[in-house]
């Protein structure tokens, strides 16, 4: 109430009311207002003020009148909960995310109950669930407190740093326990940040090296203080110096490569480079981040690397043809190791093969190691291709270039293929209009691996929106190379939803199609008389994703907390299913069609539902075992009308005969806390009519002296009628078949089998073998074959060891011509690295050259007798042919 001193009302004065707090809600609306449209007093004085809140708090209430220093004292207001209050809504909030995911930083989690009013409840029992176990929630149950939160805090369940490369974001649901649920909030750690210089400042020592001679290449890395960093990844690449010829391709690094950390306390990077040919490289450093790519705008400064050539101008031969050749036409996507052998053969005028060219390879895209920037006796040079960290379909052209005599460059240009990455859809082949569809659009490399980061670009056909946002979108896939999007069915038809990755042709474009339609066909199975038979309870996928009959965590794919098996149908058992066919609510009378890929419909291909909904029937059964696809089908005679394809399953159920075996039979000891040495331990199951079992619990036993054991005791077959467990090797060995593994069907006893093993001591014998006969070679040389043999201690031949031969003179001769007398002499390549070394020395007058190095015993400038000698294949794997040598 407005009054004067003496207590007159006062009527028509504007009221302004403000609270302490903004999250009080202030409502004026049950004043008269004046001209302006404010609220004022009424004929008696007063003015009326209603507060709302929807947390339980306190708050002051400050009242004056407008444009006047009058105003009545602060007033208290509390609001209280009510009784017996009702959760209808929970929500969680994400404070102080992201954080990086380190396995310690914590993101605050609050959970806030509130009732109908939207006030916020106090000591409400609420959980919090999480979708994924990457992250550890300090607390995942509590209640509410007198503020109706509960808080808690979320971390990483490991440490990422070295492994995590884009977002970690992970859905979290507040659950009211035993009432509502609230929407997934979605939590978000970040890549750990690695360290990144300020400056990284490259420096050489020896330069103007000569050519095969190292020159030391030293990067350190600074902060901002200038202070050296430890743990940079920096990476060294080269380009072609400022003047020709372009010899990058001949550049090689030395035992530290060209990628590595910067060390403590000096921060600094070292490793060395040599040519072997004369030129200059420009050599540039760069940091890496967390996904090993170069950081950018970095401070850092490029020198160049100049090799020098032997006076009178280098070893230049005369090359009339130069040819590339692959060990493969293909380049798998995954970024192998191995990657593809490119093979350069150099040859004269005369088609010789030219010994000692030098040979500069690049390549437009991959990476490029060289394995020999020299041809050898057969004319040949090599380069290792891969594409790590590139997973894209394209073409890569490899060129090689060599010096000529005549002065002009020989060039010659191979393209490999990278193959095997693909983008695939999978989701519903069918969508009821108005409602929603989730697909999972993978991009995966040769390997079968998720690539993570890449852009795709997502397409409906027929103009849906593509997760509530536009018909075609763009997202990066998650780190399983995964994305998800959810179209809404608004447009009818047949969608084509389409899936490209950007920029990237030669990757295949994806397509998915989606019958989008107001109609339903739904098929349920009939239960069989028998429940001890009944094995067909739906017809979706089986939810036993690794086959042991127990739900694991996500297997549960349809919520209902149980473990749908599918549709199992043993043979020679009959199998009804019902269909039903609505559109708009009303049944749909017309003919449905029939199809199955194994077994035999017992009824017609052709049935209907009647009058007034009652459903239609068939049934199928089969005396085979298998996958049956199931084909549903209505048929309006040419009008379009659903569909519905599922897979059954045909399963042989009676156990009568089992094979064991063990891969591989012989397999050595485990050092106490290893266990490589394993072997495979596979049983199969077949019926009296031979048909695989499927689903037959098999118990494994072990009869083993030795300490060895098995990884299961008890494992079901598969649709191939195997169940496998693997016997891992103890620390001693056995006798010959010392190991016995037993197999017995749970259900059926007398079904059984066993294997027997060998556990061996894996020292390994190498013997090399020689022919004695040398074998002429087109005239040009010669060849010896030889044998490799290799065994274990037991005598037993070793498959898949790897050999690594090497070939080496030892000695020479030379002949004097008139006398016939023949001299012995050493190899002058001491150190066997193909450089001629040593301390430099003055060479007798007449020799070829007036010094040389202490290896050059006869003084002629050069390494005799070179290595004149080579195996064809260097590396063997035994048990395999490996021509023209045979292990």
């Amino acid at each position: 109430m407005v009054a004067t001193k003496g207590g007159q009302a006062v009527p028509n004065v504007p009221i302004v009311v403000t609270t302490d707090d903004g999250e009080a809600v202030v409502d004026l609306s049950d004043n008269q207002t004046n001209e302006q449209g404010l609220p004022v007093t009424d004929e008696k004085g007063y003015f009326k003020i209603k507060v709302t809140s929807s947390k339980l708090k306190s708050y002051f209430v400050n009242i004056l009148a407008k444009d006047t220093s009058v105003a009545a004292p602060p007033q208290q207001i509390n609001f209280t909960q009510q009784i017996n209050p009702i959760p209808t809504t929970v929500e969680l909030i994400v404070k102080n995310a992201p954080q990086p995911a380190d396995g310690v930083s914590e993101i605050t989690l609050v959970v806030i109950a509130k009732d109908a009013t939207d006030a916020t409840i106090h000591e409400v029992d609420v959980q919090l669930i999480p979708e994924s176990d990457q992250i550890t929630i300090t607390q995942t149950t509590g209640k509410t407190d007198a503020l109706g939160e509960f808080r808690t805090t979320v971390i990483t369940a490991t440490d990422m740093t070295n492994t995590l490369i884009a977002p970690l974001v992970v859905n979290v649901t507040p659950v009211v326990v035993g009432g509502i649920k609230g929407e997934p909030t979605p939590v978000m750690f970040t890549p750990v940040a690695v360290p990144i210089p300020a400056t990284l400042n490259l420096s050489v020592t020896n330069n103007n090296a000569a050519v095969g001679e190292e020159a030391t290449i030293t990067v350190v890395a600074w902060d901002d203080n200038g202070s050296p960093m430890e743990a940079v990844t920096v990476r060294l690449s080269i380009a072609p110096g400022d003047e020709a010829p372009n010899v990058t391709g001949s550049a090689i690094f030395g035992s530290n490569g060209f990628q590595g950390e910067t060390a403590e306390n000096t921060g600094v990077f070292e490793t060395t480079l040599k040519n072997t040919q004369a030129g200059t490289v420009k050599v540039t450093p760069a940091a890496l981040g967390i996904d090993g790519a170069p950081i950018l705008n970095l401070n850092h400064n490029s020198v160049d690397v100049t090799f020098r050539g032997d006076e009178g101008g280098g070893d230049v031969k005369e090359i009339e043809n130069l040819r590339l050749i692959a060990d493969s036409s293909t380049l798998d996507s995954e970024g192998k190791e191995e990657g593809v052998t490119i093979t350069a053969i150099a040859k004269d005028k005369k088609n010789n093969l030219v010994e000692g060219a030098q040979i500069s390879f690049q390549s437009d895209s991959g990476e490029l190691q060289i394995a020999s920037g020299t041809t050898d006796v057969s004319g040949r040079a090599q380069a290792l291709l891969t594409t790590k960290g590139d997973a894209d379909n394209r073409t890569i052209t490899v060129t090689a270039t060599v010096p000529t005599t005549l002065g002009k460059d020989k060039e010659a240009s191979i393209s490999i293929d990278v193959v095997g990455t693909e983008i695939t859809i999978s989701g519903p082949k069918s969508v009821i209009q108005n409602a929603e569809g989730t697909f999972t659009i993978s991009l995966r490399n040769s390997k079968g691996d998720g690539i993570a980061g890449q852009k795709l670009s997502i397409k409906s056909e027929l103009g849906n929106l593509l997760n509530n946002y536009s018909s075609e979108i763009e997202i990066d896939t998650n780190i399983n190379g995964q994305v998800e999007v959810t179209l809404l069915a608004s447009n009818a038809g047949d969608e084509i939803i389409r899936a490209s990755k950007l920029g990237v042709p030669d990757i295949r474009e994806s397509t998915h199609v989606v019958t989008i339609s107001d109609e339903t066909l739904t098929v349920t199975p009939v239960p069989l008389p028998s429940p001890d038979e009944e094995r067909c309870t739906s017809i979706g996928e089986s939810e036993d994703i690794n086959n042991n009959r127990v739900l694991d965590v996500g297997e549960d794919l349809d919520g209902d907390g149980a473990l749908d098996l599918g549709c199992e149908i043993p043979l020679n058992k009959e199998q009804t299913f019902e269909v039903e066919w609505f559109q708009a609510g009303n049944a749909v009378f017309e003919d449905i069609r029939i199809s199955t890929s194994r077994g035999t419909l017992i009824s017609s291909d052709s049935i209907n539902m009647l009058p007034p909904n009652k459903p239609a029937q068939f049934i199928i059964q089969s005396d085979n075992a298998g996958t049956a696809i199931v084909i549903v089908r209505g048929d309006r005679g040419g009008s379009p009308a659903p569909s519905l394809q599922f897979n059954v399953k045909f399963v042989a159920t009676e156990a009568n005969s089992m094979t064991v075996q063990a891969t591989p039979a012989v397999i050595g000891v485990n050092p106490v806390g290893t266990d490589a040495e394993q072997s495979e331990i596979l049983a199969v199951v077949r019926d009296p009519e031979n048909n695989l079992v499927f689903g037959k619990r098999v118990n494994f036993t072990l009869e083993d002296i030795t300490g060895g054991r098995l990884t299961e005791g008890t494992v079901f077959t598969d649709d191939f009628g195997r169940a496998s467990t693997v016997y891992i090797a103890g620390p001693t060995s056995s006798a010959a078949n010392g190991v016995t593994i037993n197999a017995t069907v749970a259900d059926t006893p007398a079904v059984s089998s066993s294997v027997d093993l060998t556990v061996a001591q894996r020292d390994l014998f190498v013997k090399l073998g020689s022919g004695n006969k040398l074998t002429p070679d087109a005239g040009i040389r010669y060849k010896v074959f030889h044998t490799v043999l290799v065994t274990d201690s037991n005598g037993t031949p070793v498959n898949d060891a790897e050999v690594i031969l090497s070939v080496y003179p030892l000695v020479y001769l030379k002949y004097n011509y008139d006398t016939g007398e023949a001299f012995e002499c050493p190899n002058e390549d001491i150190n066997r690295n193909g450089l001629l070394d040593g301390e430099e020395k003055d060479c007798p007058p007449g020799s070829p050259v007036a010094k040389t190095k202490t290896e050059d015993i006869n003084c002629n400038g050069r390494l005799e007798p070179g290595n004149v000698i080579t195996v064809d294949n260097l590396t063997l794997i035994t048990g395999q042919v490996n021509p023209p040598n045979t292990s």
